[in-house]
């Protein structure tokens, strides 16, 4: 049980911390540097807040402590063992690849983010890279703290320099800027949680400034390159609604609790479309990007652990309710995996055994990734476009195409062309280019990225209409759904990589076009195509044995 002093103390705490989630302060006035090969800076500028520092080391001072959580080390830890002593243990199987928890103050969310930490309690890892973002202070960036530790009332926690360095070597929108930490609550309050749970880890820091799609992905993409094949936990910081009615917030809630148990990315971004201000769910752009990549690496399920609101959890307090979350993310080894790995031993198979009327053989597959290759590489160098000139029959046939880039294989861009009106030949040429420019998802693929990115061609059929979609086949076809003058496709090899049956890539293609989920059941027309899907991978070491010399 809490102390009486400790009772007191927390119940002062809890009025003045009930968690403002909204909006944020204008802009600091720093200005970003860079120098060499050391960690790219931000200047801090007369007006930012003092960084709490430890003297003769790099140790960051998080400045929550006596605001949104004790500062007394004794009072802090009664507090968490108290919070974790009632949560309920789910004893989830399998691999928990990430954790979401809120990051109020404690009397307030304590006790629902205590579910989150309770699940990994005996669990051990070797780095946790916990992603908040930041209330106060303005950065367009994403920025990490790479110093050598960070600190609260419970201790020193070392810093992984190997993944923070590694994370903002991935992108110039990735920063060492210690400034924006000091005042910032969202990743401090996950900290003494993770300090009573694990017995040692190493910590990466992360508050990502603007919350928008290009840090979002970047994130995304640069931890799910970053952490592969490391045993390292990801913890999104956010809360729920913020300061609705009861009723209305619970509502709110379960409307994004129910994306998020649906493992549904696009789904969430959809009901956060009208909220610039994120009353909804404050953190929901760090929340979506530690999903994306947990999926990534290996994360196939979210696990609901706990869901209520400071009512619930500290009483009335006249300005509406603010709601909570914890949830887990869980690599469960399904069939999902299963799935994505028979599509890739069927890719793997000898052409011999795929050869069908129209396809391409291995040679012709080889020259036109070729000619893709050195195409992406002559226009990302030079600005340049290449004269392609081709006497091979096949690569001369008109036909459509997707080209998809994967870096460290992760995404990296995929446009297409639906007409057949130019030769694939040169389309390829051209549709690599479209693909790492123009992706309205992703940045320009730069010089220093080419050794990294791998090339995947679909030729894609003939597009013909169906009576309906129960004619369509799963891990066969490509479907373009269209209804109310919107659009959208996914490629025949993307439900089977997802693991989605028929209706749940319906509705993901839904959600794609800009139509609610179900809206593919009634009047939206369906055309299909089938692709023959090649890549550089597949022909190793013609292609994966690139110098990384000549890229950089």
């Amino acid at each position: 049980m809490l102390g009486k002093y400790l009772r007191v103390f927390l119940s002062v705490l809890a009025l003045c911390a009930l968690v403002s989630c909204v909006g944020g302060s204008g802009e600091t006035g720093a200005t970003e540097t860079t120098g060499g090969k050391a960690p790219r800076m931000i200047a801090s500028s007369s007006t930012d807040p003092q960084v709490p520092q430890v003297p003769g080391k790099d140790v960051f001072v998080c400045t929550s402590a006596g605001q949104w959580f004790p500062a007394d080390p004794q009072q802090l830890r009664a507090a968490v063992g108290g919070f974790l002593a009632k949560a309920k243990n789910r004893d989830i199987k399998g691999r928990i690849v990430g954790l979401i928890s809120p990051h109020a103050g404690y009397p307030y969310s304590g006790p629902v983010a205590a579910y989150s930490y309770k699940q990994i309690e005996g669990r051990h890892y070797d780095t946790v890279v916990v992603v908040g973002f930041l209330h106060r202070t303005y950065s367009k960036d994403i920025n990490i703290f790479a110093g050598d530790a960070y600190k609260t009332p419970l201790g020193e926690i070392e810093i992984d320099k190997e993944i923070a360095d590694a994370l903002i070597a991935y992108s110039d929108r990735i920063v060492h800027n210690p400034a924006v930490f000091a005042g910032e609550h969202s990743l401090d309050t996950q900290l003494p949680f993770l300090q009573y749970t694990l017995d040692s880890f190493k910590l990466v820091p992360v508050l990502v400034g603007m919350q928008n799609r290009q840090n979002l992905e970047t994130i995304a993409l640069a931890l799910a390159s970053v952490l592969k094949g490391k045993n390292v936990l990801m913890v999104a910081s956010t809360d729920m609604s913020h300061f609705w009615p009861y009723d209305e917030a619970n509502r709110l809630d379960a409307e994004m609790i129910d994306r998020i148990k649906a493992y549904d990315i696009m789904g969430m971004e959809r009901l956060m479309e009208g909220d610039a201000t994120g009353r909804r769910m404050c953190g929901h752009g760090v929340v979506r990007a530690v999903m994306s990549a947990a999926r990534e690496l290996g994360a196939d399920e979210a696990v609901i652990l706990k869901h209520a609101n400071s009512q619930d959890t500290y009483g009335p307090t006249g300005n509406g309710v603010v709601g909570y979350l914890a949830a887990a993310l869980v690599d469960t080894d399904t069939a999902q995996k299963s799935a994505a790995a028979a599509v890739k031993k069927q890719k793997e198979l000898p052409m011999e055994e795929n050869k069908v009327a129209g396809e391409l053989t291995k040679e012709e597959q080889k020259e036109l990734l070729a000619i893709a290759r050195n195409s992406l590489e002559t226009f990302i160098r030079t600005g340049k476009r290449i004269d392609v000139t081709t006497k091979t029959p096949a690569l001369q046939e008109k036909k459509g195409m997707f080209v998809t880039l994967e870096k460290n294989n992760i995404l990296r861009g995929c446009m297409g062309h639906f007409e057949p009106d130019t030769p694939i030949g040169k389309l390829a040429a051209s549709q690599i280019i479209v693909s790492a420019t123009h992706d309205p998802r992703f940045p320009t693929v730069s010089e220093n990225e080419l050794s990294q990115i791998d090339i995947e061609i679909s030729v894609l059929s003939v597009p013909e209409y169906v009576d309906s979609y129960e004619d369509i086949e799963v891990g066969k076809h490509g479907v373009i759904l269209q209804k109310n003058g919107r659009a959208a496709t996914f490629l025949p090899q993307v439900a089977p990589e997802q693991g989605w049956d028929r209706d749940t890539m319906l509705d993901h293609l839904s959600w794609k076009a800009g139509l609610s989920t179900g809206a593919w059941k009634q009047g939206a027309r369906f055309q299909v195509y089938t692709a023959q899907v090649f890549g550089e991978t597949d022909f190793t070491p013609d292609f994966s044995q690139r110098n990384p010399k000549e890229s950089r």
